[in-house]
């Protein structure tokens, strides 16, 4: 049994009687909670409201400052894809072997050139295998792309190649318009005819 607060874990060993009262036995501390149900509840509340500040956005703490139009905050690692919140987009994306990631927003996703490209931190916009960011200002119907860099051993079954446009593997729409398979599979980078994942406020359908 344990009781959470905002930063503490405190453990508690209990002794039941005959009546079903459960009693706590530790030494520096008397509390008695009367029923297995009742100590569920307070357990259950107790870590609601332990996590109920951080569940309120996606977003989490900010790494730039306010005045740019396209803020960057940590972001969460789940859900994974774009998950649309009403200032703002969070990106999650998972690759155990990567050791860069970028994100490319478009304005429309059949745009040549990026708005702007997002170089995640690989510690405050990583969480194990999971890479993510949130971006204030992103809304539906943009487009994004990712570029992602690590080791390229075919051997082991990796071909990073930072070149190369990726769509988002957990999006809800890709866009087709610029795709040109050639492009893809030649040395070379090929932004220009790459295809495009599109946010999708999957909320609205």
């Amino acid at each position: 049994m344990s009781h959470v607060s905002s930063n503490t874990f405190l453990i508690l060993t209990f002794r039941k009687d005959s009546l079903g009262t459960l009693t706590a036995i530790n030494k520096d501390v008397r509390i008695i909670l009367l029923s297995y149900n009742r100590s569920f509840e307070l357990q259950k509340q107790s870590t609601m409201t332990a996590l109920a500040p951080n569940n309120l956005s996606l977003r989490r703490n900010p790494l730039e400052t306010a005045s740019n139009l396209y803020r960057v905050f940590q972001g969460s690692p789940h859900p994974f894809g774009s998950t649309v919140e009403s200032e703002g987009v969070n990106f999650s994306l998972y690759s155990s072997s990567a050791t860069s990631v970028k994100l490319l927003l478009f304005s429309k996703p059949d745009d040549l050139d990026p708005l702007v490209e997002i170089t995640l931190d690989n510690v405050e916009n990583r969480s194990f295998n999971i890479w993510h960011v949130y971006v204030e200002g992103v809304s539906p119907g943009m487009g994004y792309a990712y570029r992602v860099d690590g080791p390229h051993e075919p051997w082991n079954g990796h071909r990073f190649d930072p070149e190369k446009v990726l769509v988002d593997p957990y999006s809800n729409g890709n866009c087709f318009k610029l795709w040109d398979r050639g492009s893809a599979c030649v040395p070379g980078d090929n932004l220009h005819k790459s295809l495009r994942s599109v946010v999708i406020d999957v909320n609205t359908y």
